[in-house]
């Protein structure tokens, strides 16, 4: 049963690799694209590549993305926030946005009624529980 075990553990580390194709686009090319779309940006003193990896797109189909990891998140309009870049085997690129979120401070909300946006801080609040019958 156990070496039963190891082997499934060992075929699904094994898979995702067997099932990957050579990427079209190296490795080289792809931090170029990074950098290149951060100096188009004017952003390459402050943000830079601090992971390179490829992953596949899905489990059955051969095809691979070039997955970009910045040091840190790239602020961008309203609420989100940019963490990388995913970069296809045509040399096309989309951005990984994130939403952060929105505390009471940025929402604008008073410093007074602050503490009572966050559901831990409601202790001064009525309950159900003080409810008289």
């Amino acid at each position: 049963m156990k070496l039963r075990s190891i082997l499934l553990a060992a075929l699904s580390l094994l898979l995702p690799l067997a099932l990957l194709a050579e990427p079209a686009v190296s490795a080289e090319r792809a931090a170029k694209i990074a950098n290149d779309t951060l100096e188009e940006r004017e952003l390459a003193g402050q943000y830079w590549i601090t992971g390179l990896t490829l992953e596949a797109t899905s489990l059955g189909k051969k095809q691979s993305v070039w997955v970009v990891r910045w040091n840190a998140p790239i602020s961008l309009e309203g609420a989100k926030r940019e963490t990388g870049l995913e970069i296809g085997m045509d040399g096309t690129y989309a951005r990984y946005v994130d939403k952060t979120a929105v505390t009471p401070a940025t929402a604008g909300i008073p410093a007074s009624r602050a503490a009572l946006s966050n559901h831990r801080t409601r202790s001064d609040r009525p309950s159900i529980l003080d409810m008289k019958h």
